[in-house]
């Protein structure tokens, strides 16, 4: 008797704590609504939502981790950045900073941005 109690109230406490954590399993959510700007060409794999947006008058690739509930500004630059793609802890996409369309990456876990192929050329 005092086995079962104990289960549901462990029940109930764990059914509370989900869902005073903000826990929306199954529940659609918007993670990118600014008014002004254009949210383009979304990618996710596991907790990262990966997306093109021209919030700063140019495209440019944003983050957000489903986990945490932050968003981050992945590359910024005055050319645009497009095409973005995730896979594991890595975002990739087409950067035309140089003037052709080269492929950068950004490392979520290092927080550090690369150049994978910049070459002359599309």
């Amino acid at each position: 008797m005092h086995k079962a109690i104990f289960i549901m109230i462990m029940t109930a406490a764990l059914l509370y704590i989900s869902a005073a954590g903000g826990a929306d399993y199954g529940k659609e959510r918007p993670i990118a609504t600014l008014v002004g700007s254009e949210q383009m060409q979304p990618a996710t794999e596991g907790h990262i939502a990966a997306w093109s947006d021209n919030r700063s008058g140019n495209f440019d690739i944003f983050m957000y981790d489903l986990e945490t509930g932050l968003e981050k500004w992945v590359c910024i630059n005055p050319f645009f950045q497009i095409n973005p793609a995730v896979s594991g802890e890595r975002i990739v996409w087409q950067d035309m900073r140089a003037g052709n369309g080269d492929i950068y990456m950004y490392d979520v876990i290092n927080r550090t941005e690369s150049a994978v192929i910049a070459a002359e050329g599309n």
